[in-house]
C-alpha cells in the first residue's frame, strides 16, 4: 500500500462527519428528554473540542460522543476510545470552560462517554458511561 492509499483511508469524510453528527444529535435528544440543559455543542478551541457540554442540577458534564457502525460489547472496549492524549484534551477543555464562563468551583465536574451504535440498517443504540475520567 502506498502513502496516498493510506492517507485516503484515514481521511475524515463527509459521510463519517454526517454519522458523527447523527450520533451527537441522538445523544442530545436523550439528554434533553432527561432534563439535562445543553450548554454547548462542539465547543472548540486550540487543542481540544468538547462534543457536548451540559448541566444537570449541580453538575457540569462534558460528554464525549463516539459513533460507530459496530457495537461496543464491553466497558474495556469503550475505554480504548479515549486514549490518554484525548483524556488530557478533555480535561484541558473542561478547565478552559470553567474559566470562560466564570463558573463556580462549587459545581461537580464530570466527563462521560456516550457510544452510539448506528448500523447501516436499523435504529440507533446508546451505551452511556458516566464519569469515565
Amino acid at each position: 500500500m502506498d502513502q496516498s492509499e493510506s492517507f485516503s483511508k484515514n481521511k475524515f469524510t463527509p459521510k463519517s462527519a454526517q454519522l458523527c453528527r447523527r450520533g451527537e444529535d441522538f445523544v442530545c435528544s436523550i439528554l434533553t428528554q432527561q432534563n439535562w440543559q445543553i450548554l454547548h455543542r462542539n465547543f472548540r478551541r486550540k487543542g481540544f473540542e468538547l462534543d457536548i457540554v451540559c448541566k444537570k442540577a449541580n453538575t457540569l458534564i462534558v460528554v464525549e460522543v463516539k459513533t460507530r457502525r459496530k457495537p461496543i460489547t464491553t466497558f474495556s472496549q469503550s475505554t480504548t476510545l479515549l486514549p490518554h492524549g484525548k483524556q488530557l484534551a478533555l480535561m484541558r477543555g473542561l478547565e478552559y470552560l470553567m474559566a470562560y464562563h466564570s463558573l463556580s468551583r462549587k459545581l461537580t465536574l464530570r466527563i462521560d462517554l456516550a457510544v452510539v451504535v448506528c448500523p447501516k440498517l436499523g435504529g440507533l443504540d446508546l451505551k452511556y458511561f458516566p464519569a469515565v475520567i
